[in-house]
């Protein structure tokens, strides 16, 4: 495997840490920090068991495009940790 492929891949396995916010059944966010800006990924319940999922960068200017990886993969760890059914509603918020 070439050099760029295997760099690619390493940043998809997230050591990212999510701080998860449970305390709605409709919606739910994971989020983490990178460099001087805050990702949030957002959870919405749409219709029966489904979830529409979209991510924010705050400020979106202040991080480097070549994080761009480390961003995506924060983003799907935190789509393939989300807890779903099981724990929406809870008040808590989830580290």
């Amino acid at each position: 495997m070439d050099f760029f492929a295997e760099a690619v891949l390493t940043t998809f396995d997230s050591n990212t840490q999510l701080r998860w916010d449970l305390s709605s059944r409709s919606e739910a966010a994971a989020r983490f920090s990178m460099a001087e800006a805050l990702v949030t990924t957002t959870f919405e319940r749409t219709e029966g068991p489904e979830w529409r999922v979209e991510f924010d960068v705050e400020p979106a200017d202040s991080l480097p495009l070549k994080m761009a990886f480390c961003v995506f993969s924060g983003v799907f760890k935190a789509v393939r940790e989300f807890p779903g059914e099981q724990a929406a509603g809870e008040a808590h918020v989830r580290q």
